[in-house]
């Protein structure tokens, strides 16, 4: 992307929902010009393709509501549109490998082709489980000789060059069939994103990163795990905990469906300190426009809040020992995801197991109010973010300095090309 004040398309794939958005990459930050937001429809369960065809009619069809929505006349009349989708799913994952080089002659002045080809090293000796396919390879720091941390090794003088990349995966089947989708839908998409970076691009702060958080991103079918340390993320996971396993313990406790259980967790599933609620009866199944099996609401707001309180100390348990694993010690704690929005939640974790969180909300992007303060539009947003920070990363590590590089490089490029 050469053009100032480029505009670009995300879409965000998520277990259950399809996110719009258009955005323009300005210097020092993004703006959202346009969003659209639906549920997941033919063609896909879970944030998987089921159906090529019909998942392909779902993405042309979101990306034409997204033009003909009031802010869309940003978009309608540009021929071209770079895309980019951020996956959210269970499937996700990210590995980490390290490498270096170094330089027989002695110490020399590091060049973006040093760089590209550590980093090319690094990804051909990655040994990845060969289920899984890449959808991100991002540098995360440089070794020069013997200092490590580096964010931006060129011009500097060194004998040694390493790099720590971090590489996002996902199961590769199901990505290969998202791929087909978006094929279908002709829609060229320009890079992939994983949720657990793009949520941490969009809520956490940078001395976040550097002192040590853990995000917790509580979603529809998973909670999604992203541990950062140094400026560097440190790794992610994905719990198979979301906000289903609530309605699930709602269907158990009630002897009621899955479905039947997730509409009376969206009208009255509260983490509230506990209200009167006297003799007020809830419907617990509903059909045809008639309320059957009803229930105290007393009875139920006290049921809820322990299996609640089950569901976030397994939560806390496995992020525990995730933390552990790492080697990560007393992170700050951020929050996230359509979770939170559950009425009482932050004052809920406070109160029954004294946890020191704040919620996240995003950053550095602008944006109406309404749009920053929406849990399920945070991977979309932080994608946006994600592009023009890549974009920056390109420029810093990979782009030719000075008129002496610039020649040589197209020179290099010409006889790749032709040779």
């Amino acid at each position: 992307m050469s053009a100032e004040n480029e505009r670009v398309i995300i879409f965000y794939l998520g277990a259950r929902k399809l996110v719009t958005l258009a955005g323009e990459l300005q210097n020092g930050g993004v703006r959202v010009l346009a969003s659209h937001a639906e549920e997941l429809g033919d063609g896909f369960r879970g944030g998987f393709v089921t159906q090529v065809d019909k998942a392909a009619k779902l993405l042309s069809s979101a990306l034409e509501r997204l033009k003909k929505t009031r802010e869309g006349e940003f978009i309608r009349d540009l021929s071209v549109l770079d895309a980019y989708v951020v996956l959210g799913n269970s499937k996700l994952a990210s590995h980490t490998f390290s490498s270096s080089v170094y330089f027989p002659q002695g110490k020399k002045t590091l060049a973006h082709t040093d760089v590209r080809q550590v980093v090319d090293q690094t990804r051909s000796v990655a040994t990845l489980p060969l289920s899984e396919g890449i959808l991100q390879t991002l540098p995360a720091a440089f070794l020069v000789d013997d200092l490590d941390q580096v964010q931006d090794p060129v011009g500097l003088d060194a004998e040694r060059l390493g790099v720590t990349l971090k590489i996002f995966t996902m199961e590769s089947r199901e990505f290969k069939n998202i791929e087909k989708a978006f094929e279908a839908a002709e829609i060229e998409v320009q890079g992939f994103f994983p949720r657990t970076l793009a949520v941490s691009e969009a809520v956490l702060s940078e001395q976040e990163k550097q002192e040590g958080v853990l995000l917790m991103d509580v979603g529809a079918d998973g909670v999604y795990l992203s541990l950062w340390r140094g400026g560097m993320i440190a790794g992610t996971r994905v719990l198979d905990m979301g906000l289903r396993r609530l309605c699930q313990e709602i269907g158990n406790t009630w002897q009621i469906s899955l479905t039947d259980a997730e509409k009376v967790f969206e009208r009255y599933g509260s983490l509230s300190a506990e209200p009167q609620y006297g003799d007020e009866l809830i419907p617990l199944v509903i059909r045809e426009s008639q309320e059957k099996k009803q229930i105290e609401r007393q009875n139920f707001h006290q049921q809820f809040l322990k299996s609640a309180k089950e569901w976030v100390a397994q939560i806390l348990s496995e992020s525990d020992s995730f933390i552990r694993e790492h080697g990560v010690f007393h992170p700050h704690y951020v929050f996230a995801g359509s979770g939170t929005r559950l009425d009482g939640f932050l004052e809920f974790l406070h109160k029954e197991f004294a946890t020191d969180a704040r919620l996240g909300v995003v950053r550095s992007t602008d944006a109406a109010a309404e749009l920053k303060t929406n849990p399920g539009l945070a991977a979309a947003l932080g994608g946006l973010q994600l592009v023009a920070h890549l974009e920056r990363q390109k420029k810093m590590y990979f782009a030719p300095r000075g008129l002496l590089e610039k020649t040589f490089m197209s020179a290099k490029d010409w006889l790749a090309s032709y040779f």
